[in-house]
């Protein structure tokens, strides 16, 4: 239900600090407050709009929307994926979290590559806030 006064943006930026958001909005509302990119599953039946922020570490929040019968997609999870700057390599492979993110059938995958190999995470669908605070080993610089 949306609050007089407070656009969606800003709801989901409390609800990022807070954590006190119940997720119910349709997409139709959301994409003209909130102009992110957006990744489709191949069926269509999942959205993710993500956007980056990159501070003294890189974070990604993923927002995902299921494919109602109605044919509407709602809100069903945000998940957040941070690392710091080094374990990714450039900040090119940073931005481009669509390279990273695989839609399953209960789920999504998100992978990641760094010095010690590929780094794999889960979000399932069922759960509807979760994060992956992804520490890995730096890659070494060429000499």
């Amino acid at each position: 239900m949306k609050q007089p006064g407070i656009s969606l943006k800003d709801k989901l930026d409390m609800a990022r600090n807070s954590r006190f958001w119940e997720i119910k909005d349709k997409w139709a509302d959301i994409k003209n407050d909130m102009p992110y990119p957006v990744i489709k599953s191949a069926d269509n039946q999942y959205l993710v709009m993500h956007r980056h922020v990159a501070t003294g570490a890189a974070t990604w929040y993923l927002y995902v929307f299921k494919q109602q019968e109605d044919g509407s997609y709602e809100h069903i999870a945000e998940y957040s994926v941070t690392s710091r700057f080094g374990e990714l390599g450039t900040p090119d492979n940073l931005s481009a979290i669509e390279k990273h993110i695989t839609f399953l059938p209960d789920g999504l995958q998100v992978i990641l590559t760094d010095g010690e190999g590929k780094h794999e995470h889960q979000f399932k669908y069922s759960v509807p806030y979760d994060c992956w605070n992804y520490e890995g080993k730096p890659f070494s610089k060429k000499e």
